[in-house]
């Protein structure tokens, strides 16, 4: 039996299969990391009778990437729900059925009541076979009115699934965004502790050479202290690197599912970047993303309903009015969004922009620095300049060499933005 509370109740479903969810690369992350112990250090791991992760020495983007989406709690949640709204449809679908059958029962009855009415002599018969057809009549209206609340609750149901898929799409991408940069942050910061550590060494140098010169009365107890504190300063900023490449670490095994070990390897990856990296064609991008499609079907839903209730003879006008408004209301939201995403794409470039000069800047510096290094070693060569201040200059070669590696990290990452957003995706 097909009850009207049965109706309204899958009708609710679909309406909180359809909201928005609030899920983005932050979000995901934010969720994924309560339970991420603060300043994890070499050795601290959790313990082994604890854990159900997988045991993992080397990692790649490729396999952090697929992990990342198969362990995402927000994903398998959205799975479910998807499921369970397949399967609420599959019900309404089969009440619907049930409906149009007892439809055309009570259709057959009637027209049996019609056929024997006309061969019916007594009065009282003829009163209760049209009793009985009235009674049908009714009936028929009612199913009508109760099939079409299944329709509604259908074409809803139906939306919440285009809702709940689109949604599904938008955090896979976003996920497969933020673990790139996770990752690429990771390369970045192996890359920085390396220079910090000659610079640490370079800095014990500064501190030798203060003390000789001190000693043969060239120099100054300053110059010594001054040294020392350029040393300390050095080892704490190797220090505070090596605590954020650790706790980085364990908060992207624990987001992927795979055992935290101060050892796992994060394998190299080639960061390619193109000379234009720009979007062109916002209005396409905008309509293609994720945001937007969600926001069209809403539209859509809201139109429908609102159709439904001027074809409901027994709609009010107040129920009219409740539809226009949220068509209307469906309308606005969509000029809004255009406007969202097109400031949101036009930062976009905007930072494409910056960051492909600051990496040809420091290409730019790069060779300038290679090219007094060559001028520099001659000199080194013929006795010239000293041992210390040429090895002071092939550091400087090397934090340009650095700086360029941030720069080109940084323009990749832009990249791998644009990428997403022609995916659908808009950070």
């Amino acid at each position: 039996m097909i009850t009207m509370r049965k109706v309204t109740t899958l009708l609710c479903a679909a309406t909180i299969a359809g909201l928005p969810l609030a899920v983005t690369a932050q979000a995901a992350e934010e969720t994924n990391n309560t339970e991420i112990i603060e300043n994890v250090q070499p050795g601290e791991g959790t313990p082994a009778e604890e854990v159900k992760n997988e045991d993992v020495k080397v990692l790649t983007l490729e396999d952090v990437i697929k992990r990342g989406i198969e362990n995402d709690q927000n994903l398998t949640v959205m799975q479910y729900e998807l499921e369970a709204l397949k399967n609420q449809t599959l019900d309404v679908a089969d009440d619907k059925r049930d409906a149009l059958n007892d439809v055309r029962d009570l259709e057959k009855k009637l027209k049996r009541l019609k056929d024997q009415r006309d061969r019916i002599t007594d009065t009282t018969k003829r009163i209760i076979n049209g009793q009985e057809r009235i009674g049908i009549n009714d009936g028929l209206e009612a199913l009508d009115d109760q099939i079409t609340s299944l329709e509604n609750a259908i074409k809803s149901l139906e939306s919440g699934q285009v809702q709940l898929k689109l949604q599904e799409e938008e955090v896979k991408e976003g996920l497969s965004l933020k673990l790139t940069s996770t990752y690429v942050n990771l390369l970045t910061l192996q890359k920085q502790m390396d220079f910090t550590k000659k610079a640490v060494q370079s800095s014990i140098n500064d501190v030798q050479k203060a003390e000789k010169l001190y000693k043969y009365g060239a120099g100054s107890k300053e110059a010594i202290d001054q040294a020392k504190r350029e040393q300390v300063n050095t080892e704490k900023q190797l220090e505070q690197q090596q605590k954020n490449y650790y706790h980085d670490l364990a908060t992207l095994a624990f987001d992927i599912d795979v055992i935290y070990n101060p050892e796992l390897q994060v394998t190299p990856i080639e960061m390619n970047v193109t000379a234009a990296a720009k979007v062109e064609n916002y209005n396409s991008l905008i309509e293609g993303s994720f945001q937007m499609k969600r926001a069209k079907d809403n539209l859509e839903l809201a139109k429908y309903n609102r159709d439904q209730a001027y074809a409901d003879e027994d709609a009010t006008q107040f129920e009219k009015q409740e539809n226009d408004f949220k068509v209307k209301a469906a309308e606005e939201t969509i000029k809004q969004l255009q406007k969202e995403l097109t400031t949101k794409i036009e930062t976009l470039n905007h930072n494409a922009d910056v960051s492909k000069l600051n990496y040809e800047e420091s290409l730019r510096k790069l060779e300038d620095v290679k090219l007094d290094l060559v001028n520099l070693e001659k000199r080194y060569r013929l006795g010239v300049v000293s041992k210390y201040n040429y090895e002071q200059a092939k550091l400087q070669l090397e934090q340009s060499t650095l700086g360029a590696e941030l720069a080109k990290s940084q323009y990749f990452m832009v990249e791998q933005s644009i990428n997403a957003l022609n995916k659908g995706f808009v950070q």
